[in-house]
């Protein structure tokens, strides 16, 4: 079950947006570590389900989306409705992928929505890199996007779930937001 979030309906409008090309078609939800970024991403696409068609290509590294845009290598899409889903861009940017990369999908596949996180654990990867190249490189992609910010759980995200949660597990999603406190559930 989706727990409803601010930034819902900013992220409602971004994806309509790009689906419809009145906006930019790169989608960036944008926060630290387990925040919900791409729980919330998720349900905005999704909650898009009624536009015609719309279909999910998540690459797993910049190597397979390089073999998507292959001549001769090329998914069944269609010319509308396509996201391509890029869950923590860090590693992406990392591996060689640029805003060159994204321009190259957005021309064959568009109009889409390129859907990505950025900001969590990942980060890392881009502040270490060495001269600052992967920061610009995340910096360009990140000006050509749109971007929604999340953060922890406020409390009135939380309010739903109150009368139905113990406490020392209410005190952990208070401290912690909802989406580090999942997280942490198996341990």
């Amino acid at each position: 079950q989706y727990l409803p979030r601010e930034v819902d309906g900013e992220l409602d409008v971004a994806i309509a947006d790009a689906l419809e090309e009145s906006g930019r078609w790169i989608v960036i939800a944008v926060g630290s570590s387990k925040v919900g970024k791409s729980r919330a991403l998720f349900e905005a696409l999704c909650r898009r389900g009624d536009h015609a068609g719309i279909r999910f290509v998540a690459p797993v590294d910049y190597d397979a989306l390089e073999m998507l845009l292959s001549p001769g290598e090329l998914p069944e899409l269609g010319r509308t409705g396509n996201v391509l889903w890029l869950d923590d861009l860090e590693p992406f940017v990392n591996q060689g992928m640029t805003a060159q990369t994204l321009e190259r999908w957005h021309e064959r596949f568009g109009p889409c929505v390129v859907a990505g996180t950025y900001g969590g654990k990942g980060n890392t990867l881009i502040a270490s890199s060495a001269g600052g190249d992967l920061g610009t490189i995340a910096s360009e992609i990140r000006q050509r996007a749109r971007e929604v910010h999340l953060g922890a759980t406020s409390e009135s995200e939380i309010d739903p779930l109150r009368a139905s949660l113990p406490k020392d597990a209410l005190a952990s999603i208070e401290r912690h937001g909802l989406a580090a406190y999942l997280v942490a559930g198996p341990e």
